[in-house]
Formats: C-alpha cells, sequence, structure tokens
C-alpha cells in the first residue's frame, strides 16, 4: 500500500473508528498494558499518521513520554513544542526525550529535533531553564 493510500485509510477509516467513543460510548480501542503498546495494537503501521494528540484523546492512560521508542519524528516534534498539561512539565519531558534521542539508534532523529530547536523554540516559548536540561 503507498503512503497516499495509507493516509487515506488513517483518515477515513481507522481515526474515525477508534474515534467512536466520543459519539457513541463504545470504546472501539483495543486493551493494552503500556503506551506502547496502544500505539502499537491500536495503530500498527498507521502510526505515522496520527497526531500525538490523538493517542491523549482516545485514552486518558497514555504517556507520551512511555511511548518514546515508537514515535515518529513529527510526533516528537508534537511533543516538544506544544505546550504540556502544566509549564513546569516542560523541563522534565524535554529531559526524556532528549534522554531517549542521545541513545546511538536515535541519532538522526537528534539532529532534527535540534533543527527545530533552532527555528522553533522561540514560538514554543522556551525558557532560560529548557535549555539547561
Amino acid at each position: 500500500m503507498d503512503t497516499g493510500t495509507q493516509s487515506s485509510a488513517f483518515l477515513y477509516f481507522i481515526q474515525p473508528f477508534l474515534s467512536q467513543h466520543k459519539n457513541s460510548g463504545i470504546d472501539c480501542t483495543l486493551p493494552f498494558n503500556n503506551s506502547v503498546d496502544f500505539i502499537v495494537k491500536n495503530f500498527g503501521s498507521f502510526s505515522p499518521f496520527a497526531p500525538l494528540q490523538l493517542f491523549h484523546n482516545l485514552s486518558s492512560n497514555f504517556s507520551a513520554v512511555e511511548a518514546l521508542p515508537v514515535l515518529t519524528l513529527a510526533q516528537l516534534h508534537e511533543l516538544v513544542f506544544s505546550p504540556p498539561a502544566r509549564p513546569e512539565d516542560r523541563a522534565n519531558i524535554l529531559t526524556r526525550v532528549f534522554d531517549f534521542l542521545l541513545q546511538t539508534p536515535n541519532r538522526e532523529k537528534l539532529y532534527n529535533i535540534v533543527i527545530g530547536l533552532q527555528t522553533e523554540a522561540r514560538m514554543a516559548n522556551f525558557s532560560c531553564e529548557n535549555y539547561k536540561v
């Protein structure tokens, strides 16, 4: 299946199907043990098409920091640059993301996140404290 077809399948079938709970009260997500398991079981190979916020909307127990190993660069970007629930969480989020990215297999993602930091940190209202992580 090409990327366009996958994107359409996600947008017009998978996302609406998993999101039915809001309208019908029926939970269409599969049971899961942790946040990585939630993404793998409910989204599989379609997970790159989902914005991070969708995972949060579908599961109140979802932890993006716990799911770092399966998040795409776009989802990591959303995690780093979107405001956390509480401002004091930003330093913790940045520390956990960078600890993860500093592991050898993640160097390419690290490079891309650093480029994003250079261009978007001002818009995200990062404080000096955020840079001390």
